[in-house]
């Protein structure tokens, strides 16, 4: 009962923070990521934290939970994150010419773009490094860890890739954001733990920041 209640203060003061963010007052670029960070750690950070380290008293959870792993697989790994990244783009592009053909036109919020290398760290940190651990912890490690005991493995890669598309709330992101679901779970499952899926996570959150940061988009 007490992780049901610390997660829903929790979930609640993270909702919190991206309305401030879509207020539409003028924030600062260190204000923008600094709030998309904290809300991200209130919204999926803790939650996750408490049920997988019950409430904190299980301290070696989190150790368990990212076993080391082999250099050439952290490698190939990253290098996988990069290319997919191109892949996703051309996903989401297909994605978008279906939906306007529906006169549908997505409405999202736009974030800075970093001008300075320490606003590109500071990206990097906010929108790669922070979302790729909490949301691991919570879609590879909580939930699937719930749905493969409930459903076994091979439905748990497809509930959590749904659900890991799903709450990210993006109508155009949704096919390429379900097939990184898919791939995380895969690397979850196959390499017993979250090491390589969040390394993979945040590789592919860092890659779109640097062309993001450059105008490199193809």
């Amino acid at each position: 009962m007490i992780q049901w209640v610390i997660s829903i203060i929790s979930v609640a003061v993270g909702l919190a923070l991206p309305m401030y963010l879509m207020s539409g007052e003028s924030l600062s670029f260190e204000m923008q990521y600094g709030l998309t960070a904290v809300s991200e750690i209130f919204m999926i950070g803790i939650p996750a934290l408490v049920f997988w380290t019950d409430c904190f008293q299980d301290r070696d959870a989190l150790r368990r939970a990212f076993p080391k792993q082999t250099p050439d697989r952290i490698g190939l790994t990253m290098l996988s994150a990069v290319g997919f990244t191109i892949v996703g783009m051309v996903i989401t592009v297909l994605w978008m010419s279906v939906l306007s053909m529906f006169h549908y036109s997505p409405k999202q919020l736009m974030m800075a773009n970093p001008q300075t290398h320490t606003q590109l760290l500071l990206a990097v940190l906010a929108a790669s490094i922070i979302p790729a651990a909490c949301e691991e912890m919570l879609f590879r490690g909580v939930l699937m860890r719930f749905a493969s005991g409930k459903w076994g493995d091979n439905a748990a890669i497809w509930v959590t890739a749904v659900l890991f598309a799903a709450l990210h709330f993006s109508v155009p992101g949704f096919p390429m954001l379900f097939m990184i679901g898919v791939i995380l779970a895969r690397l979850a499952l196959t390499y017993k733990g979250l090491t390589l899926p969040f390394i993979f996570h945040a590789m592919y959150n860092f890659s779109a920041v640097v062309i993001n940061r450059y105008g490199a988009a193809p």
